[in-house]
């Protein structure tokens, strides 16, 4: 599917890396830990749109080379 989440550097660069996960991969915590709220997704913002609440993906960026 389409990926929605990333935020974006002190670039303006757009990073896809979130919470617990390297920069390799387009993974947030949800995804890490397989509890976000659409299994086949590695973060909750990427979920379909017709699930019934807002998700959020949230976290502390600990590598902040970028």
């Amino acid at each position: 599917g389409v990926e929605y989440s990333w935020w974006n550097d002190q670039n303006g660069n757009e990073q896809y890396y979130w919470n617990g996960n390297d920069n390799s991969t387009h993974m947030c915590s949800c995804g890490i830990s397989k509890t976000c709220a659409d299994p086949n997704e590695n973060c909750n913002c990427d979920c379909d749109a017709a699930v019934p609440v807002n998700l959020v993906d949230e976290g502390i960026l600990k590598k902040k080379t970028n």
